[in-house]
């Protein structure tokens, strides 16, 4: 069970490393040797209990290109510039040498980076990409691919500051559901699924449920869903009454959602029944009004009040 101490420090890392950097997308091949300022670093590990430490030949260290050095490689498959990895992750001022605050989660637990998300930090997409899972690596990073032209006076970096971080590749997130197929049960939507774009659905004849019914349509062996986490998803909704489609994550341009799941920002549906699932899975969800929009509709007018509406639900996996 995750402590609410240890939850609340992964989530303000999570929002420190999530910001845009003011430089815009300077993503570049890193140094694939480590012959420069990466090698003026020298780590202790971090351990459950305590963060990394750094010490700076130096005294200080500054790159203008991402330059990352493998302490440790791991066995697991090399990290691609789309995938959602997660991450154990500490970063230090360059300049310095002393943590920058609110970005270490080693003494927390890991988070979730999206890798193909155009709004993260480029020094963390050039850091992170290649390395294989179960790998512990360094890297030195520009200002210009993490905080930009201005800096971050708030976690005391300079705009002229060198980044070092130290991170642990955990795992690499689904791109899809992986399992045992099941059968669907009869007088429920036929769902026909599609990779890179939105699911359609075929409606039974007949009225909605008129309480929520989820169906297992592939059962993942991953990890369990549990509330209080955070569950990434890929999802399609759709119209009851006509089948029409109202949203999906497969649009262009869309990434895998971060669930909150229990914590009251989604739908009353999405909260409870993902709760239990487990990573992998595929399920579909027929959702009466009293559990979804209820008596107001969607803020867009394009479910309203009456509307019964049907999820497909991905769970790629969690943090």
């Amino acid at each position: 069970m995750i402590s609410r101490a240890r939850a609340t420090v992964a989530l303000t890392a999570a929002a420190a490393l999530t910001l845009t950097a003011c430089g815009g997308d300077d993503t570049e091949a890193p140094e694939a040797a480590s012959s420069g300022a990466v090698d003026q670093v020298k780590v202790t590990a971090g351990t459950e209990k305590a963060a990394p430490k750094i010490a700076l030949e130096d005294k200080s260290v500054s790159t203008s290109k991402t330059e990352v050095k493998t302490v440790k490689e791991g066995k697991g498959a090399p990290v691609s510039k789309d995938d959602v990895v997660t991450v154990d992750i500490a970063l230090y001022n360059g300049t310095s040498g002393k943590p920058i605050p609110n970005t270490e989660t080693y003494t927390a637990d890991p988070i979730a980076i999206d890798l193909g998300n155009e709004q993260i930090f480029p020094g963390l997409r050039n850091g992170i990409v290649g390395q294989k899972v179960g790998s512990t690596a360094t890297a030195v990073v520009p200002p210009k691919e993490m905080f930009g032209e201005t800096g971050n006076e708030q976690l005391g970096v300079a705009a002229t500051d060198s980044v070092v971080m130290v991170y642990d590749v955990k795992d690499v997130m689904l791109k899809e559901a992986k399992g045992k197929e099941v059968a669907a049960k009869s007088g429920l939507p036929k769902v026909t699924y599609s990779t890179d774009k939105a699911a359609t659905f075929e409606m039974p004849k007949g009225k909605a449920p008129s309480s929520t019914t989820a169906q297992t349509l592939v059962q993942g062996d991953g990890a369990t869903v549990k509330k209080g986490d955070t569950a990434y998803v890929s999802y399609t909704g759709a119209l009851w009454k006509n089948g029409k489609v109202f949203d999906s994550s497969k649009q262009e341009g869309r990434r895998p959602f971060a669930v909150p799941v229990g914590g009251g920002q989604v739908i009353k549906a999405w909260d409870e029944e993902l709760v239990g699932t487990k990573v992998g899975d595929r399920v579909l969800l027929v959702v009466p009004p009293k559990d979804g929009y209820g008596k107001t509709g969607s803020p867009d007018g394009s479910i309203t009040k009456d509307d019964t509406i049907v999820f497909v639900i991905d769970v790629l996996g969690k943090v």
